[in-house]
C-alpha cells in the first residue's frame, strides 16, 4: 500500500514538469555532462551548460517576480479591506 502511495506521489509531483523551463534547463545541463563525458569538442559542452543555467536562472527570476507581485497584490487588497472596515 505504501509503495502505491509513493508511486502516486511521484507521478503527481512531476506531472506537467515538461512545461517548466527549469526542467528543460536541468535536462540541458545533463545533456552537457553527457557531451563532455562523450568527448564532444571543447566549447560546445560549456555553451550547453551556460544555456541550461541561463534557462534555470530565467525561470527562477520569473517565479520570483510572480511571487513578489502576488505578495504586493495581497498587501494592496489587505489595505483596501482595512480602509473599508473603518
Amino acid at each position: 500500500m505504501e509503495n502505491k502511495n509513493t508511486v502516486s506521489f511521484i507521478r503527481w509531483q512531476f506531472q506537467g514538469c515538461h512545461k517548466s523551463l527549469s526542467f528543460w534547463g536541468f535536462v540541458t545541463v545533463i545533456l552537457a555532462v553527457v557531451m563532455l563525458v562523450g568527448g564532444c569538442p571543447a566549447p560546445w559542452p560549456f555553451y550547453t551548460v551556460a544555456a541550461g543555467v541561463f534557462m534555470t536562472f530565467a525561470d527562477a527570476t520569473w517565479a520570483w517576480y510572480r511571487f513578489s507581485r502576488a505578495v504586493y497584490q495581497m498587501e494592496q487588497d489587505r489595505i483596501v479591506r482595512e480602509l473599508k472596515k473603518d
